[in-house]
């Protein structure tokens, strides 16, 4: 009884530290979170940088900030950045972010 005690309580007591070491630690994380759980729930079809400003949550980030809130989940492997090409001499070129690993 005391080896099933122990092993219940040492296996709920990680799971328990796992899940709050995993919470993020300040805004920028929990933007970086919120946007890359967007960028996922647009699957294969990916969702264009003028998709993700217009998203309510995002547009108070700014575009300063959510571009390097796009640096960092590049840099970590977790989405890819695809410019497209523009059809009219000026303009911004069409850029559509696609996650990497898909979480089901």
């Amino acid at each position: 009884m005391l080896n099933w005690c122990w092993g219940f309580i040492s296996y709920h007591g990680d799971l328990f530290i796992k899940a709050h070491r995993e919470q993020p630690q300040n805004q920028f994380e929990k933007d970086r979170d919120e946007i890359l759980k967007a960028i996922r729930t647009a699957g294969h079809q990916g969702l264009t940088k003028k998709q993700l400003g217009q998203h309510k949550r995002f547009k108070s980030l700014g575009g300063k900030q959510r571009d390097e809130i796009i640096k960092v989940l590049v840099n970590d492997d977790l989405i890819r950045v695809v410019e497209g090409n523009v059809s009219k001499k000026r303009g911004a070129k069409p850029v559509t972010y696609y996650p990497i690993k898909l979480v089901s």
